[in-house]
């Protein structure tokens, strides 16, 4: 069976893969565009939504700044770009550095968990336990990644319970493991 999900279903002899977010530009201009599957689904999705849409050397910055901003998250993306019919990337880059709402919610075929980037954390929020609530809560101190060193020493714990809150943050995707160890 293929069966896809936010979370493991802790079968035994499940096979886990994840889906990371699409890779962003690393630059700025439209040959970093052009390489990036975050802005390539967004620049293809605001085609549907804005017929004729093409990224410019001006709009390049704020479509590439757009796909950082929101971590290439397929969801977002496609989101920001029908958002692309009422405002240009700078315009909504700008707005939503000040509140995730601005790229809108999705159709109205979608489960409402779906429509938007608020109501996905939400409901992902509501699956969480206590511990793992109140530590992703926490770590809302960090302004980029930390070490579990780190996070121990900014969040006050140590032992199980922290790693145990920590990996189901981990598997609900709130947080991400890197291949250094940071988190």
């Amino acid at each position: 069976l293929l069966v896809t999900s936010q979370a493991a279903l802790r079968l035994a002899d499940e096979e886990v893969v994840a889906i990371d977010p699409l890779a962003v530009p690393e630059r700025d201009d439209l040959e970093a565009l052009a390489a990036s599957p975050a802005a390539e689904l967004l620049v293809e999705r605001a085609r549907r939504a804005v017929p004729g849409f093409e990224p410019t050397e001006e709009s390049a910055p704020s479509i590439a700044a757009l796909c950082r901003a929101i971590d290439g998250s397929p969801l977002a993306l496609q989101l920001a770009a029908a958002r692309l019919a009422v405002l240009d990337p700078a315009s909504l880059l700008e707005r939503l550095q000040s509140s995730p709402d601005a790229i809108g919610r999705g159709g109205r075929e979608l489960p409402e968990r779906q429509r938007g980037l608020r109501a996905t954390l939400e409901w992902t929020y509501g699956l969480l336990d206590p511990e793992a609530a109140s530590l992703f809560r926490r770590l809302g101190v960090f302004a980029g990644d930390a070490t579990l060193e780190r996070i121990e020493q900014v969040c006050g714990e140590r032992g199980a319970d922290l790693l145990e809150a920590l990996a189901g943050l981990v598997e609900l995707s709130l947080v991400r493991r890197r291949g250094d160890g940071r988190f």
